[in-house]
């Protein structure tokens, strides 16, 4: 049980969500640099970040078999739209790209087993990038900020 296998099943996950999936097709990443997509209008977008990983002993267990490990997991996401207001509130935008992504973790909050849970309801940041000369469009930006824990064996 890895970090590695968390990211590849939260990647997967959001891969085979319908709603994501006409969303961005097949533009779920994971630690990719996103700033170069955006200055290229290549959205919209997902990209996976590894945070953190915290270790402590696990709750209810016997402390010397188990502990608890929480991935600390960032989730970053872009869209685009030529109105300002619309890029954030109007449909299937932002928010909504927010509310998809958040649905489709808790259709399966274990990631196919990977994951006992995730423990914290994600947080939103957003940002709006104003647009280009070339290409009048404002992109939005989002992250959301999740951690999942799982509690490991140790004997």
């Amino acid at each position: 049980m890895n970090i590695k296998n968390v990211m590849i099943n939260l990647k997967n996950q959001l891969l085979n969500d319908t709603d994501i999936q006409a969303l961005v097709g097949d533009k779920v990443y994971i630690s990719r640099n996103i700033i170069d997509d955006i200055q290229a209008h290549n959205v919209p977008i997902i990209n996976i970040e590894f945070d953190s990983l915290d270790i402590t002993s696990a709750d209810n267990q016997n402390l010397s078999d188990f502990e608890r490990h929480s991935y600390d997991i960032n989730i970053q996401f872009a869209i685009s739209n030529k109105d300002r207001e619309e890029v954030i509130v109007g449909d299937n935008m932002l928010l909504d790209f927010y509310e998809s992504i958040y649905r489709a973790i808790k259709a399966d909050p274990t990631l196919d087993g990977t994951v006992d849970k995730f423990i914290k309801t994600p947080s939103l940041a957003t940002d709006i990038f104003a647009p280009t000369q070339e290409n009048i469009m404002f992109i939005a930006g989002g992250e959301m900020s999740l951690t999942f824990n799982k509690d490991v064996f140790i004997k």
